[in-house]
């Protein structure tokens, strides 16, 4: 994760910008103080903090051309150079709020940091990451009685594979429906990968056969999905989406394994995928 925070360029630029509102701001105290004729101390204490603040700001510039990915700095600087330039702006305007009102600027950013804790952390608590690939869950095939499979189920979670449990299913073919969770833009920062989570095994004319779905969570309240299966989206730099993987035919201990991973070149997002199990 922290080489990941590391690559960001969203985070880079926001940093900078932010530090570089810093040094407007105090170095304004400082022309100010000047003016004013004010006490020295209060005049040196500017100008160390606006100095301290600028050189800070190069440094964050020197990160933002140096260690992001190529590809993901041009695409900032390209294709979203607008979100690039509001990203900046709000945060150059926050750096300058944080050196006029202390304060103010304080409990903002202390209320700011509480929200995105609330949002990314217990709001996210069964979230699994889904690159460059993730299984969820793992079904073995132990019988047929009439129409009816007996199952192995094994739902893999934070800790690995949790222990299995037995299920009847009364359908030959079966898929599951996940719901995924990708962060863009500025929202990256928070969480740089996708996050993915099993919803439900469908069987093949769309009935409900086994549901996994958690209380609804801080996401479900924010970005609500229709009720069903189908495959769906919402959202824009944080986006939900709900993905339904094939469906193979069921054989005797042949176990499938249902996961999601990352789409084939000219896609975006992830794909659920359904797999023979080794």
């Amino acid at each position: 994760m922290a080489s990941e925070a590391l690559a960001n360029p969203w985070a880079w630029l926001g940093l900078a910008a932010f530090l570089l509102g810093l040094a407007l701001a105090e170095g304004l105290l400082w022309l100010l103080a000047l003016l004013g004729k004010r006490g020295g101390r209060a005049r040196s204490l500017a100008s160390a903090l606006a100095g301290a603040s600028l050189a800070l700001a190069l440094l964050a510039v020197v990160g933002l051309l140096v260690l992001p990915p190529k590809p993901a700095l041009a695409a900032i600087l390209g294709t979203q150079l607008a979100l690039a330039s509001i990203w900046a702006a709000a945060c150059l305007v926050l750096g300058g709020f944080l050196a006029l009102l202390p304060r103010l600027a304080g409990g903002l950013i202390l209320a700011l940091g509480l929200g995105l804790w609330l949002a990314t952390g217990p709001g996210l608590a069964s979230w699994l990451p889904a690159s460059p690939s993730q299984d969820l869950v793992r079904i073995l095939p132990l019988g047929l009685s009439g129409e009816t499979w007996s199952c192995e189920l094994v739902l893999y979670g934070k800790g690995g594979e949790k222990p299995g449990s037995f299920l009847d299913v009364p359908s030959g073919r079966l898929g599951l429906a996940v719901e995924t969770l990708a962060f863009g833009g500025p929202a990256s920062i928070l969480q740089p990968r996708p996050l993915c989570r099993a919803l439900a095994l469908v069987a093949e004319d769309g009935r409900i056969i086994k549901s996994f779905r958690d209380k609804p969570g801080l996401v479900s309240l924010i970005l609500p999905l229709p009720s069903g299966t189908a495959p769906g989206s919402v959202g824009g730099l944080v986006r939900r989406s709900r993905l339904l993987s094939p469906s193979p035919a069921l054989r005797v201990l042949e176990p499938i394994l249902y996961g999601v991973k990352e789409a084939g070149a000219g896609q975006a997002g992830l794909e659920a995928t359904a797999r023979p199990s080794p």
